[in-house]
């Protein structure tokens, strides 16, 4: 395989993989010090430091002190046809030569890479890599990042994954609701919307790498899940009707357990958003995972206004704890009754008010003062987690 057959091979792994997984800066490049730049209707994570300039309708990026060439990016009437003739009738220069030019599958995004030259009567020219997306509004464009064999490697990976990182603009985590069946409570419509939004101010500030789509549907069964195959969250109507009823056989008023179950099904999304995020960042999670999910729910759900919710779900497992066997050691979940003790925990580590009812779950004034130090200590681990991907942080 030749030097410029293996860069493509290179550049189209990249674009496939995103951040997590393919290229990765220089640690000056990587992590929180990276901005969000927006041209075309398509944007992009930059290294800080990085400058943008547009003369006409080409738009540059590039490092401050680099005086050569770095990316370029020209807007396009449509998306071309995955070959070099195609590319070539719609970038209309005879100054690009182009070859190699394939069609990718990004989370169901078509994308065209190609590999090229940029002709120079004055030299040999330019090799050039060239990825076209599709942008906001229709059209598409061009992103050419340009190699040179003496060009600074830290660069060449920085162009390498901010080609990674584009995309058009829009949402990234699609939510999509259907009806309850016949003779289902279901998730009711406000709550539904309501968590619609939460969730379009989490796309607001999460960079994931594909799209994950987020549904409210019949299910057939009592259920919830991320399903990493098909890179999305099911919320499942018969989950809430299961919640009416427990918290109903628990002796609560039926105004009182659709309030519950209400609070209940969003921390239960929110730990499976837990498992997406894992799964779609590929996060280095240590330890149980569903314990892990856990957190990010009652810790994400605390800075949102959500307490109440935390405290619907520490109560349903508080009872369950109760109502059925505690003995498979073997399952991924912790027992009932320590996961409603860690979600009251890490609420106590914003409000020692919740210490009444940790105290009533049986802690002991040893866990309560480790709980002081775990819901800061949680928190700050997942912000650096997500430092990566999310600006600004996203637990706050």
């Amino acid at each position: 395989m030749s030097r410029r057959s293996l860069s493509l091979a290179v550049l189209a792994a990249t674009v496939t993989l995103g951040l997590a997984g393919a290229v990765r800066p220089a640690a000056a490049d990587a992590g929180p010090k990276r901005l969000r730049v927006e041209a075309h209707g398509i944007e992009l994570d930059v290294p800080a430091g990085w400058k943008k300039q547009q003369r006409g309708s080409t738009v540059s990026l590039a490092p401050a002190e680099f005086k050569g060439r770095g990316i370029e990016l020209w807007k396009l009437g449509a998306m071309p046809a995955p070959t070099e003739d195609g590319l070539r009738s719609l970038l209309g220069t005879a100054k690009l030569e182009v070859e190699k030019a394939s069609e990718l599958d990004r989370g169901g995004e078509k994308l065209v890479v190609a590999r090229g030259r940029i002709v120079s009567a004055k030299g040999p020219g330019l090799d050039v890599s060239l990825l076209v997306v599709p942008a906001k509004g229709g059209g598409a464009v061009a992103l050419i990042s340009y190699i040179r064999a003496d060009q600074d490697p830290i660069v060449r990976q920085a162009n390498d994954a901010i080609l990674a990182s584009a995309r058009r603009i829009g949402p990234r985590m699609p939510v999509s609701a259907e009806p309850p069946t016949a003779g289902l409570i279901g998730a009711p419509k406000d709550l539904v919307t309501s968590m619609a939004k939460m969730i379009g101010g989490i796309d607001a500030r999460l960079r994931l790498p594909r799209p994950l789509a987020i549904r409210f549907v019949n299910c057939g069964k009592v259920n919830a899940f991320y399903k990493p195959g098909e890179h999305s969250v099911t919320m499942c109507h018969e989950l809430f009707d299961a919640a009416v009823r427990d918290f109903a056989a628990a002796g609560k008023p039926k105004a009182e357990a659709l309030a519950s179950a209400r609070g209940f099904f969003v921390t239960v999304f929110f730990h499976e958003f837990g498992h997406a995020l894992a799964g779609e960042l590929k996060l280095p999670i240590t330890g149980k995972g569903e314990d892990a999910a856990d957190e990010l729910a009652a810790i994400f759900l605390a800075a949102a206004d959500g307490k109440k919710a935390v405290i619907a779900a520490a109560e349903y497992f508080h009872l369950k704890s109760k109502s059925r066997p505690q003995t498979m050691y073997w399952d991924e979940h912790s027992l009932d009754a320590q996961r409603a003790v860690g979600f009251v925990c890490l609420l106590y580590g914003t409000d020692r008010g919740y210490g009444k009812v940790l105290k009533l779950l049986g802690a002991d004034d040893r866990r309560l003062a480790k709980c002081t130090r775990d819901y800061e200590a949680r928190r700050d681990a997942w912000n650096q987690l997500l430092a990566p991907h999310a600006r600004p942080p996203l637990l706050r």
